[in-house]
């Protein structure tokens, strides 16, 4: 008897960590498999984002990276951005981190190609739920260089965003992870009114030390329209390491 009762504890521990993988496994599957339905209810188009990106720990607790991308858009017709990303990061400890990204491109409309620039920056965590399960937050502040109105793309305009995630890297060589993100507005007239929200799956693939892809999908919505519009987006993406003794 006494030893089932010590053990009890154990027993505990191990059925709630159980639970809460699997849980969290759950949500990640089912909203992966519910959100394509859900995006087809509204007004909508289908797009895709093609990216690579190089990262690189320039100095201790300090990344760079670079990442240029292609967005199309209007049912994967039109090529409508052409960007790069150039990112700094700060790592602060092993919970929070810090940055900025300055992103520089050009977006197509209807009167042609035109300049896009901003500048954002932000901080960040991520804490342990259980082993493999992980909760993030984010939240970023964006600033657009010489834009006189705001545009469609929630991404290139100035705003405030709040960004919550979930991830899952129990499988191995694999991560699963799921976010949900908000936008509100921080120009003149429309301070912190809610202007988009995103709903992002994605599945990360590490093929060696140095080199990964991912397959993600987005769900945008833009409420700032007379007719919701809702974006649903194919992502994928290339990203490689460097060395650190580059």
């Amino acid at each position: 008897m006494q030893l089932m009762v010590s053990m009890s504890p154990n027993v505990f521990k191990r059925k709630r960590i159980f639970i809460l993988k699997h849980l969290g496994l759950f949500i990640l599957l089912l909203g992966g498999l519910l959100s394509p339905i859900l995006a087809w209810s509204q007004e909508q188009d289908f797009g895709s984002w093609l990216n690579a990106s190089v990262e690189y720990e320039a100095w201790k607790n300090v990344d760079l990276s670079l990442t240029p991308e292609l967005r199309f858009d209007e049912n994967l017709s039109r090529l409508r951005n052409v960007q790069a990303d150039f990112g700094a990061q700060y790592k602060i400890n092993k919970t929070y981190n810090t940055g900025a990204v300055l992103r520089v491109g050009q977006v197509q409309r209807d009167s042609g190609w035109q300049g896009r620039q901003r500048i954002q920056l932000f901080i960040g965590g991520k804490w342990k739920i259980v082993k493999g399960l992980d909760f993030s937050y984010k939240t970023r502040v964006q600033f657009a260089f010489d834009q006189q109105s705001r545009t469609r793309d929630a991404d290139m305009n100035s705003n405030i965003r709040n960004k919550f995630g979930i991830s899952y890297d129990g499988i191995k060589k694999t991560k699963l992870s799921a976010s949900y993100e908000f936008f509100h507005g921080i120009q003149r007239g429309e301070f912190l009114e809610w202007q988009d929200w995103r709903l992002a799956f994605d599945v990360e693939r590490k093929l060696n030390k140095r080199n990964f892809v991912s397959l993600g999908w987005i769900v945008q919505t833009e409420l700032t329209t007379p007719r919701v519009r809702r974006d649903n987006i194919l992502v994928l993406s290339y990203k490689f390491v460097v060395p650190s003794k580059f």
